[in-house]
């Protein structure tokens, strides 16, 4: 499943964690007016739902429901016999496996047992649709849980893996998931573009840099130059020669890497390019973790000239 993985930074997290404990996210495909918008997170994860429209079950005995939960087909045959009442639906539904059942205002409610956006739902084609007031391809994504605050970590990336996974539109609030309590809400920004292969094969790397006076740099750029190594990952050829980064103003910057891959990493305007192995665990490391190299830490590269030959 693709992903987009989010970027937000909150600069002055110490103060922020005062009062809340929490980021929660909204989206929006479409843009202004962010008529669209939706929340992917909550202050617990939910599964995905959706709601039939009807609550009159006239004729739906000997009609088939079919569902996609999460790339998985589950259908059911409805027995009856009519007209049928939600509680006989929902007694017909309960053993289904994937899924729960309940009711809203007499209408059909069919749940995901799993939880987050990971969750999918699809109403697939069915003669059952239109008498439990469902339509062909609805779908329906779980909500995660709201993303963390944690103390000295300014910058944050959440992976988006809703449907679309194409660009979108994001705003943030800070919540107390305690008591209940939010911020405003943030302007809107433009996320990045989707990612191909598994978030799980992901992993964030950071970097902190500062000058010979301990003052942050900001806008410092750092590339990353791939060695081919992995070649392949998740069916995809892994093909881009490079990625810079820049530092924000607080002299961090950070991106998604693919776990177990060897790169180079140069801090432009010095003689540093360190090859290194990114970790396979954890959730992010630290570029510049002298831990990691694959040649000398923190090697200043040298020309590899040969010694001339002397001729007495």
């Amino acid at each position: 499943m693709s992903s987009v993985p989010v970027q937000f930074v909150v600069p002055d997290v110490s103060d922020v964690l005062r009062f809340f404990d929490t980021v929660e996210i909204q989206k929006s495909v479409d843009g202004t007016p962010f008529t669209d918008a939706v929340s992917l997170t909550a202050p617990s994860a939910l599964g995905a739902s959706l709601v039939g429209s009807s609550s009159v079950f006239t004729h739906l005995a000997g009609t088939t429901l079919n569902l996609d939960v999460g790339g998985t087909l589950v259908s059911h045959t409805f027995v009856g016999p009519n007209p049928m009442t939600i509680s006989s639906v929902l007694r017909e539904m309960q053993s289904l496996p994937l899924v729960d059942v309940t009711s809203v205002s007499g209408k059909l409610k069919i749940i995901t047992q799993e939880l987050g956006t990971i969750a999918r739902l699809v109403i697939l084609d069915g003669t059952a649709n239109t008498e439990l007031g469902f339509s062909t391809d609805q779908i329906a994504y779980g909500i995660d849980k709201n993303v963390d605050l944690l103390p000295g970590v300014s910058r944050y990336t959440y992976l988006d893996r809703t449907y679309p996974s194409v660009n979108g539109w994001y705003r943030i609030r800070f919540v107390n998931n305690l008591t209940g309590k939010y911020d405003t809400w943030q302007e809107w920004f433009l996320g990045p573009g989707a990612v191909a292969i598994d978030p799980a094969s992901l992993i964030q790397a950071t970097a902190k840099l500062t000058d010979l006076e301990g003052k942050v740099l900001e806008g410092h750029e750092i590339t990353i130059v791939n060695c081919f190594s992995p070649l392949i990952q998740d069916t995809y050829f892994v093909a881009g020669s490079s990625v810079t980064v820049k530092t924000d103003s607080s002299g961090m910057t950070s991106l998604n890497l693919i776990r177990g891959s060897v790169v180079d990493v140069i801090i432009e305007g010095t003689s540093i390019i360190r090859r290194i192995q990114v970790p396979e665990s954890g959730d992010s490391f630290d570029l510049l973790d002298p831990g990691l190299q694959v040649d000398d830490t923190f090697g200043i590269q040298e020309p590899d000239l040969p010694a001339a030959v002397r001729h007495s």
